[in-house]
């Protein structure tokens, strides 16, 4: 579970670092055409354009065109000379992942070492709230082992660009000593324009500070200690709920101090949702405005008051990073001062029932939207929280999991549950948004979020912080209606009738103002996210392309090196144990193919690289790790075999292989038992 308004903003990284396969691709491309002693930026300038009308030097993938992106060299205002390049975005669907992208990927030897500054022109136009451009760079490192490896990384989510006028952006970072490729390019994310002009890529100073965080290795991830659960910061989290309950408490100078604090905390939480979905054109730059206020603010007090000195990491998929507790850390403060503040200046002895009024609407449509986007995502068919584990997670050996991933793994292999959990949260969000059902709806999202809580503290979900505040605002809408529940549930006494209608609403027109208010909000945050997710389930679903014959997933039979072979020893580094040949979806429609292939080794080691398939379907080429041989020659293929050979450190090898299918394993063809004459644990 990720946070919603914080996903699509980094959906980015995730994205940028799954390009490695058709990078390989885009350096072969490139190299043709800019083959150097010192690799550098071919077209800079973009003065130079194809027959087709793009840079020449650049790439820009085929499946991307059929997304509805498109690029071209336009003579429309440049930065400098007669020509700059317009990456194109208005015309695609901000759904599914995909995002704009033009790029070149360079020969990394002549920069080994150095620390390299990439330096762009851009300007943007017509952007939707989600919108934004932002440039990226990237180092890919050679690796012994053959795992791949990142060095340098920035693709300045946390500074995006937005500006209509032209300006110069620039990103520095360290080349590693055993950088292969550099990669740079120009990022269009949800629906808007972006031109690109002047670029480079320079040699500067070690002196000068490198942008971006460093990207943490896997294994490192792996390897942290875990952290104690009791700390004393949790005494925080204590005294917001306790101020939490005595807002809800008979008028006094305690209820008033702690309503204040409670409308302050979750305005300072929550925002700007849900502004910057409701109101797409004003609400884009409150967004703006608020994020880059809350991004100063929380550096500022990070550097200045926590005297935390590290770089601090930009929201991204973690919704537990230093900058987040920051930030809660901050908002618990604003709030308290906002409260003193408030309650010295204004000392009439009154509860607010109309400020609490407010405060309980505000939160039911912010839970609703948030909790009808999760339970949508679960939904979905064109995209899936959790999706149903491929053969590659099917091989990997239970113990080999995270916690998080178990359970991705747990929830993905049974779909019916998975949607069980999605109508839970939409029912939720659908209950919350009438006052007559506010109780039922805050009880069922109580119920909902327990779960979630549950699973992300015991599994390590490291979405703790914003799972707890949704289960936080279920709890504060039930406060209220405690003491009737507790008569109803265990006294069984009588139940006097609420009061549903709002304190402010008292005149005929203000009843109808806030009843067109309130379908306004109804429309735009429910009914049109139930409309899209409908017609994307059930009108415009398209069938999967085939792939190829060669693609699937492989049990090694034999294994033959040097002639001779080489049995199946559990400590073996160098035999096979299976293959994974694949292609991503989004590269089955044409060039710029994404090819992989992934082996695990008889000693459970995983080492992938990406392939170039030969025109003729019969090798397999790939230059990213020595562990693989650089040629693969396809000798036998049908439909259950296939037979590799190649040349790997010098020594012939030849692979035999079986093909392995989902069918084959128990989690995914046991189904469904009425009756069981045992327990089948297995």
């Amino acid at each position: 579970m990720t946070h919603p308004f914080r996903g699509r903003r980094v959906v980015v990284v995730l994205a940028t670092l799954a390009l490695a396969g058709w990078e390989s691709l885009a350096a072969r491309h490139v190299a043709a055409q800019a083959e150097t002693k010192t690799a550098s930026i071919v077209n800079g300038g973009i003065e130079e354009q194809d027959a087709r009308g793009r840079p020449v030097g650049w790439l820009f993938p085929a499946v991307l065109e059929q997304a509805g992106y498109r690029t071209q060299v336009v003579t429309d205002n440049p930065r400098v000379g007669e020509k700059c390049v317009l990456l194109d975005a208005t015309g695609a669907e901000e759904s599914g992942g995909k995002f704009g992208n033009l790029m070149q990927s360079l020969d990394a030897t002549s920069y080994r070492g150095k620390r390299v500054r990439f330096r762009a022109a851009v300007r943007t136009s017509e952007l939707s709230s989600e919108g934004r451009a932002q440039l990226w760079f990237r180092v890919d490192r050679d690796s012994a082992d053959g795992q791949n490896k990142v060095g340098a990384f920035d693709n300045m989510q946390d500074r995006p660009i937005r500006m209509e006028q032209w300006d110069h952006y620039e990103i520095v970072g360290q080349v590693d000593e055993d950088a292969l490729r550099i990669h740079v390019g120009l990022l269009v994310l949800g629906n808007g324009k972006a031109w690109l002009d002047d670029v480079s890529l320079e040699v500067v100073s070690d002196k000068t500070p490198a942008t971006g965080a460093a990207i943490v290795p896997l294994s490192s991830a792996a390897e942290a200690p875990p952290q104690p659960f009791f700390v004393p910061w949790l005494l925080l989290v204590v005294v917001t709920l306790a101020l939490f309950a005595f807002s809800q408490t008979k008028a006094s100078l305690a209820q008033r101090i702690a309503l204040r604090f409670s409308l302050s905390y979750w305005l300072l939480y929550n925002l700007p949702a849900p502004i910057d979905s409701l109101i797409p054109a004003g609400g884009y730059y409150f967004t703006r405005a608020y994020e880059a206020g809350v991004d100063t603010l929380v550096r500022w007090t990070a550097a200045n008051l926590l005297g935390i000195q590290q770089p601090l990491i930009a929201p991204n998929g973690s919704g537990d990073t230093t900058f987040d507790y920051v930030w809660l850390l901050v908002c618990f403060c604003l709030s308290l001062v906002i409260a003193a503040v408030w309650s010295g200046v204004d000392r009439r002895s009154t509860s607010h029932p109309w400020l609490h009024d407010l405060l309980r609407s505000y939160l039911r449509y912010v839970l609703a939207f948030i909790l009808l986007g999760y339970g949508l995502a679960k939904l979905g068919s064109t995209f899936n929280q959790f999706p149903e584990p491929g053969i590659d997670q099917l091989l990997k050996p239970y113990g080999d999991s995270s916690p998080m991933n178990l359970v991705w793994t747990f929830m993905g292999s049974s779909r019916p549950y998975t949607y069980f959990c999605g109508l839970g949260e939409v029912l939720g969000a659908l209950l919350l948004v009438w006052r007559r059902t506010t109780i039922l709806g805050a009880m069922v999202s109580v119920g909902v979020m327990l779960n979630v809580v549950m699973l992300n503290f015991c599994y390590d979900v490291p979405v703790k912080q914003f799972s707890s505040h949704l289960l936080g605002m279920a709890i504060y809408l039930l406060l209220p209606d405690v003491p009737r529940l507790a008569d109803l549930l265990i006294w069984n006494r009588p139940v006097t009738e609420a009061n549903q209608r709002p304190p402010y609403a008292t005149a005929t027109w203000s009843i109808w103002m806030q009843r067109v208010m309130k379908g306004g909000l109804i429309c735009l945050g429910i009914g049109l996210p139930l409309t899209s997710t409908a017609i994307r389930k059930f009108s415009s679903g398209t069938a999967t392309p085939e792939l190829p014959q060669l693609f699937g997933s492989y049990q090694v039979e034999s294994f033959t090196m040097g002639g001779k072979v080489v049995p199946p020893l559990l400590t073996d580094s160098t035999r096979w144990r299976t293959v994974i040949l694949r292609r991503f979806p989004w590269s089955m429609r044409g060039a710029g193919s994404r090819d992989m292939i992934t082996v695990r080794m008889m000693d459970n080691r995983l080492v992938a690289a990406t392939l170039i398939v030969s025109p003729d379907g019969r090798t397999l080429s790939q230059s990213q790790t020595p562990t693989l041989p650089p040629t693969l020659a396809i000798k036998t293929i049908d439909e259950g075999h296939l037979v590799l050979a190649g040349t790997v450190q010098g020594q012939p090898i030849e692979v035999k292989l079986r093909r392995i299918k989902r069918e084959d394993f128990l989690l995914v063809r046991r189904g469904f038992r009425w009756v069981n004459e045992y327990p089948f644990n297995r």
